[in-house]
């Protein structure tokens, strides 16, 4: 057992069979991802005083004997593979809300190599998954110890037991320390939240992918059943029964009570179904009143509603804490700001009419909703954003080595929810501008009547961009700039049609708030992020980064990279060359 960030992580057995109940985790996989996983006791001990963990011993290839039988479908691998169950208790609005956590450890020579090297700690990657409270319910007495010693009998049917169990040489020697946790989750909400699980990398090795499938049918299955299977240890503090109940009593007082967001939201920012009306001005508690700044660690994970108020309170903090104890208000741009992020939360749109203004239903915002909760970064398809004769142009135009990922890219553009989303990252002098030039010509060519928006934090930034497309274009070019901070009016005052790609430029620099303002406001089609993924983004005080990673930024660009969507990396230094 171990201890962090007052979650408390024990070893345990996943078993997505559940008895065989209707709705078993286990019918939403094939084998052997559907068999059980995970170990109850260390399986590389420690040896010798210093402690070194021992080192896995190399795999031997299976003989065709033991091949033919872990084809069986009723066969169960013993792959050792080590699952933590982590259990986050505490309750109160000054901490973060209780979970149910799942934790794997996969090593570096297991990884894909596809797999961004950034996340990489130690050598190896943690994946994690978050249960919160809305989604868990268990029925009474769902943690059962499976040996009764005083009535020397079984309380369920050991063929229920997974057989790396029942198989162990101490089997009949830990069977009364044995007990099953059953829980059913109901996602239907999506709100069950995970860290470098729910992509569609492919890794090297059977006992990887099985577990980690498992894994993803957790994040993007809505309603299902497993077991758990935990030993207890009284000396190490490990007692099942207990540490569920706490859990339970936690989950209850957190629905109860609510959270520290929702709390603040509630108070500070005068959350109703209705569009938020700032202009007459509103503001945050004094700074001494705020909330604790520390509260967020790095097993919270967050809704939809919850990513939208973080936020909002991080934007209007940001405004506060730069501005004089006298003048505290909303500024326009921090009411766009605030006006977005609410209607990215409700899906509805604020319109001018000629009676004044109303709300609409806005699919667009919706879906871009719930593609930034990224709870899972799997592409429901792939579209080309060019026909053949805009892809013979691309390579035509780009014929260095990296270009061959970009026109990859460009032509299988991942799609969630709907909506397109891309990636051209690279360094300074690496020819981003350029390249996304000839995209856009690209796209142009293959349809005329496309709309292109290009939008950048700075009128700079959009007009180094635009001139580049003319340029290439050898006319005036049919694509239209604004500034982010502009695009939250310019969709009342320019009445801008349906946009069929929007390029976001130097996304490096741009955080999650100021994306949400076109994304809210304009009904976008595609996607397109274009920076440096290695710049700094920049420091938006209390906000509270999605997912559970506390060290990387908050950048566009950093946080879909984060959730291995799929990108182009432009590597080859063109500044100063001949282009």
């Amino acid at each position: 057992m171990s201890s962090d960030d007052d979650i408390t992580w024990v070893r345990a057995i996943i078993d997505p069979r559940a008895g065989g109940v209707p709705d078993a985790l286990s019918q939403y996989l094939t084998h052997p991802a559907n068999k059980p996983v995970g170990v109850l006791y260390n399986p590389h001990p420690t040896i010798g005083a210093g402690g070194q963990g021992r080192a896995r011993p190399k795999a031997k290839a299976p003989s065709i004997q033991m091949q033919m039988m872990a084809k069986q479908p009723d066969y169960q691998p013993d792959d050792r593979q080590e699952i933590y169950l982590g259990i986050k208790k505490a309750y109160s609005l000054q901490t973060t809300p209780p979970a149910l956590l799942i934790r794997y450890r996969v090593m570096e020579e297991e990884l894909p190599t596809s797999f961004g090297q950034d996340f990489i700690r130690g050598k190896e990657v943690i994946f994690k998954i978050s249960f919160p409270a809305s989604v868990v319910s268990w029925p009474s007495g769902s943690v059962v110890q499976f040996w009764d010693p005083e009535k020397k009998q079984a309380n369920f049917p050991q063929d229920q037991v997974p057989k790396m169990l029942t198989r162990h040489i101490r089997f009949n020697d830990f069977k009364s320390n044995l007990f099953k946790f059953t829980i059913t989750i109901n996602n239907n909400p999506r709100q069950v939240t995970q860290e470098h699980v729910a992509n569609d990398l492919e890794y090297k090795n059977t006992h990887t992918q099985r577990t980690v499938d498992l894994l993803r049918a957790m994040v993007v299955q809505e309603q299902y059943t497993f077991d758990i299977y935990m030993e207890e240890d009284t000396k190490k503090y490990i007692e099942p029964v207990a540490m569920i109940q706490e859990l339970r009593d936690g989950f209850i007082a957190e629905k109860k009570g609510g959270n520290v967001y929702r709390h603040f939201y509630v108070q500070n920012l005068l959350h109703s179904n209705a569009m938020h009306n700032l202009n007459s001005g509103s503001s945050l508690k004094a700074p001494d009143q705020r909330p604790n700044l520390e509260v967020q660690p790095s097993s919270s994970y967050t809704d939809l509603f919850e990513f939208t108020t973080r936020q909002g309170v991080a934007v209007m903090q940001t405004l506060e804490t730069t501005c004089s104890s006298d003048a505290r208000m909303v500024s326009t741009k921090t009411s766009v700001m605030i006006k977005s992020l609410n209607s990215l939360a409700h899906g509805k749109r604020e319109v001018l009419t000629q009676q004044g203004s109303k709300l609409e239903d806005h699919p667009s915002a919706q879906s871009f909703g719930k593609l930034l909760l990224m709870h899972d970064s799997i592409p429901e398809e792939y579209r080309s954003c060019v026909n053949d004769e805009g892809l013979k142009y691309l390579e035509a135009q780009l014929t260095d080595p990296d270009h061959k990922s970009v026109i990859k890219h460009v032509t299988n553009l991942p799609v969630k929810q709907g909506k397109g989303v891309g990636m051209l990252i690279g360094c300074p002098g690496s020819g981003k501008t350029r390249t996304t030039a000839e995209i856009v010509a690209a796209i142009l060519k293959s349809d005329p009547k496309a709309v292109v928006l290009v939008t950048a934090l700075s009128n700079q930034s959009v007009n180094v961009i635009i001139n580049k497309i003319s340029e290439v274009l050898n006319s005036s070019a049919s694509v239209v700039g604004f500034t982010i901070k502009s695009l939250g009016s310019a969709y009342n005052y320019c009445n801008l049609p349906k946009i069929d790609y929007l390029i976001v430029n130097e996304a490096g620099k741009v955080n999650l708030a100021d994306l949400v303002i076109p994304l809210a406001n304009l009904e976008v089609e595609n996607l397109l992020l274009v920076g440096d993924g290695n710049q700094l983004a920049p420091t938006v005080p209390f906000m509270v980064f999605p997912g559970c990673t506390r060290e990387l930024g908050q950048s566009a660009i950093t946080y879909f990279r984060k959730n291995h969507w799929g990108h182009a990396i432009l590597d080859h230094q063109r500044r100063g060359a001949s282009v």
